[in-house]
This record gives C-alpha cells, structure tokens and sequence, in this order.
C-alpha cells in the first residue's frame, strides 16, 4: 500500500521532470535551430557585403576608365585638330610648290629658248660675239648698280661707299666684258683646235714640271728630292733609294695631264713589245705635239696615234678623229717615202657619227683599251754600248727608244736592272 501511495505522490513529480526535460530539449532544439539559421544569416550577409564589396570594385574601376577615356577622347580631338591644322598646312605648301615648279618650269622654257637663241647667234656669226660680250657686262654692271642705289637711299646713306661700289663696278664691267670675250674666242680655237682642250687639264704644277724637265739636273738629289728626304738620300743605298723613290713615284696622286701620258707611254710599251720603234711626241713636245701622242714605225710604216684616256662615262666625238686625220696628212707631207696610217686609242667609246667619220677616213679606232700595269724601267743600251736605265722621272725618259733586239728592255725593279749591268742614267751640271 505504501509502495501505492509513493506511486501516485511521485507521479506528479516524474511528470513535472519529464515535462521539463522534454521543455529544455525542445528548447535546445529551437536554440540549435535559430544558431544554425544565424549562422546561415551571418553567412549571408557577409557573401552579399562581399558581392557589394565586389561591385563597388567594379563602379571605381569603371569610373576610372571613364574617365581615362574622356581624357583619350579630349587628346584625340586634341589630335585631330592638330592633324587638320597639318593638312591645311600641307595642302598649301603643295599649292605653293606646283605654283613653284609652274612657275620655274616656265622660267627655264624661257631660259632654255633664250641660250638656244644666243647659242645659234653666236655659232652663226662670230661677229656678234663681241655684241653679246658687252651685254653681259653691261648686264653685270646694273646689278652692282643696284647695290650703289641701295646704299644711297637707305635709312642710313653712305654715299662715300656707294661711290667706291660704283668705281669698281664700272672697272668690273670693261674686264668681264674683256673676259667673255676671251672666253668666245677660246672656244672658237677649241671648236677649230680640238686638242687644245686638253691642254685645259693642265696643273700650274705640271707646266712648272715640264718647263723644268728640259733643264738638267745639278746633282742626282735633285731629281730625286721630290721622292726622297735629305736623310733617306744619305742614309740608304743607291739602289734602294732609286726603288723608294720610284714606288713613291707609282704611288702619288696623279693629275689628269700625268694619267694622259702614263696612258700614252703605256700604249707605246705595247707597241714596243710587238717591235715598233715608238717616238713619244706627246710627252716630249708637250704643247707643240699637234695631237700626235705617238708616232710609231716599223718596216717602212708609220703610224700616227692619238691617245685618250677617259672616263667610261664620256664620249668620243667626231671633231677628235678630224683633227687626227689632219695631223695625219700632215705627217704624210713630212714623210713622203713611208706608208703613214693612223690609231685612235681610248680607253672609253665613240660616237656613232665618230666611228662613221674614223671608217670614211681609214683611221682605225681601239675602244675600251684599258691601263694596266707594267714595268716602268728603261733599260737601253747606247750606241757606245752602255747600259744605262731611265726611270720615269728622269730627264730623259721619254726620248729614250727601247728597240728589243739591240737587247733593250723594261725592268720591274732596280735590282732587276742592275743585276743585269745597267746603271742610272743622270746629267747635272757644276762640280
């Protein structure tokens, strides 16, 4: 009964705890669940303060481009502005420059046509060369009169100038009419005179040379101190002073008057190996050679030769073989006996009408007949049998006849000659 009675008086209680229990699970539960969904709201909202984090981002970025690309759009109209100004620019210069050319090309139609005019009124008439003469100087004249007005009425005259200006002014206008007058009558000799001008080509240095060469030597250092210092003179041998200075010699810097005649004495060398006697009358006539840079002979047959060595980008004309055929005929006047021929020799071309005009008079012509090396030394033996060499340089060079079977001969080098018994050949006057 007992037991019964603690029963019922602890049912309530174990009702009471078992509803408190199953109260707090629940309560555990619902606090499990709202922790759960806080952190599922807390998750939430830190992905949505990320994305708006992230847009943010995205709105700066994108104001900075816009705004770079106001600053691009602004330097590009800046740009094109700039280029519209250029192209305003360019298409007035190019206004301007075909208005030039227009203009400049009308100029030199009249330019052209006025010099066509003054050149056929001076070939047609030699008469009025002395009309023209005065006309450029007169024309001369109002241009430095220009100058004499310019200082007399400038801001600040200075008439004692101008006075000078125009004393000299009238002294200039009679010498370049004197000059224009010389220059017409130079080129009418040149025009009837063809190898006179060659002559045009020669150095104050080579008239000097060759007005020298016809005087003898005071010693063998005077012939050699233009190659050779006094020590280099005293202090080497004969033979290797001799060699120094004839490679000095090759070595040089030639004129156009020197490259003439080592072309002619190149020409005669091979006409020497084939067994004519050449005679070097350029070289050694000089001024007075009438176009006659060679003269060479064998067997009763004379050949007169012109040389020229050109450049390849000129052109032989035809009043050069006309003055070769007249100075022909005049060797044939000279040498009535012989048979007298006569060689065009030229290291550029001729003209086609030059040609015609070469086959017409039987001269024969050698185009294209290059320079080349060869030995420049001398050796010739007298008709007291000395054996003696010539170097270039010497006095005598050019006047020397190399005939091979009097056992004449070209050496290369001083050595070469003097181990076969030639000695130097020099002339001086005094002690």
């Amino acid at each position: 009964m007992n037991w019964m009675y603690i029963a019922i008086g602890t049912a309530p209680f174990a009702l009471l705890v078992g509803y408190i229990c199953g109260n707090k699970t629940r309560h555990s539960q619902e606090l499990q669940l709202k922790s759960d969904e806080f952190q599922k709201l807390e998750s939430e909202i830190s992905q949505r303060e990320a994305t708006l984090k992230e847009l943010n981002d995205a709105v700066s970025h994108y104001e900075l481009l816009k705004k770079d690309s106001q600053q691009e759009l602004e330097y590009q109209q800046q740009r094109k502005l700039q280029l519209d100004e250029l192209d305003q620019k360019l298409a007035e210069r190019h206004r301007n420059c075909v208005f030039l050319e227009t203009d400049l090309s009308s100029r030199q139609k009249k330019l052209d046509e006025q010099e066509d005019f003054i050149h056929k009124l001076l070939n047609s008439n030699p008469a009025t060369a002395p009309f023209f003469a005065k006309q450029f100087a007169d024309y001369l004249h109002l241009q430095d009169l220009k100058e004499v007005n310019y200082l007399q009425t400038k801001p600040h005259p200075a008439f004692t100038a101008a006075e000078k200006v125009k004393e000299i002014a009238a002294q200039k206008r009679t010498l370049q009419q004197q000059c224009k007058l010389q220059e017409y009558q130079l080129t009418l000799y040149e025009t009837i005179f063809p190898w006179l001008s060659d002559f045009k080509e020669i150095s104050s240095e080579d008239l000097q040379q060759f007005a020298e060469s016809e005087i003898a030597p005071e010693s063998e250092y005077s012939s050699l101190k233009k190659w050779l210092s006094p020590q280099e003179y005293r202090s080497l041998s004969s033979a290797d002073r001799l060699q120094l200075a004839l490679e000095r010699y090759s070595k040089r810097q030639k004129s156009n008057w020197q490259i003439g005649i080592e072309y002619e004495r190149y020409v005669g060398y091979c006409y020497e190996k084939k067994g004519y006697r050449v005679r070097y009358n350029g070289a050694t006539e000089g001024l007075e050679d009438m176009g006659r840079d060679l003269i060479i002979s064998k067997d009763n047959k004379m050949y007169v030769i012109q040389c020229k060595r050109w450049s390849v980008e000129k052109t032989i004309h035809e009043k050069h073989i006309f003055q070769l055929y007249g100075t022909t005929i005049l060797q044939k006047m000279e040498h009535p006996d012989c048979t007298v021929g006569s060689l065009f020799i030229t290291t550029t071309s001729l003209s086609d009408l030059a040609k015609s005009c070469a086959d017409y008079l039987d001269i024969t012509v050698v185009e294209n007949f290059p320079l080349k090396e060869y030995p420049l030394i001398k050796c010739n033996v007298s008709k007291d049998g000395d054996q003696i060499y010539h170097l270039p340089f010497d006095q005598q060079y050019d006047r020397v006849i190399i005939n091979p079977s009097d056992g004449d001969f070209y050496a290369s080098t001083i050595a070469e000659a003097e181990s076969k018994g030639f000695r130097h050949a020099w002339r001086w006057s005094g002690s």
